[in-house]
């Protein structure tokens, strides 16, 4: 059944243009029978999608202060990763040396006059 219907989408693909094979693919998934069993692993994909939703968006909730943190960190990690991959390992080393030195500068620095 899959195959005959994948056939009918290339053809209508290569006839008639891909938008009408979205088309045709759609019908072909409404059309045809869902096992319970792939229903039963569709809900729980389905619930475990929801509960991690719910987890991110309370993290996200928790404070402007701790995203910043992470994000931050994420950048420390991530900037000479890609800087490594784009243009090579010295440029790596650079790129982590500047964040290094901006957040320590930025953890350094305090508006408010000390104590």
């Amino acid at each position: 059944m899959w195959l005959a219907g994948l056939c009918a989408v290339c053809g209508v693909g290569v006839l008639a243009g891909w938008g009408w094979a979205l088309l045709a693919a759609a019908a072909v998934v409404y059309l045809t029978p869902v096992p319970a069993r792939v229903r039963m692993l569709a809900r729980g994909a389905r619930s475990r999608l929801v509960t991690l939703a719910r987890r991110s968006w309370r993290w996200l909730r928790t404070g402007r202060h701790e995203v910043a943190i992470v994000l931050a960190a994420a950048a420390v990690l991530l900037a000479p990763v890609g800087f490594g991959v784009a243009l090579g390992s010295g440029a790596a080393i650079i790129a982590a040396a500047g964040l290094v030195g901006m957040g320590a500068l930025l953890l350094g620095w305090d508006s408010r006059p000390a104590p």
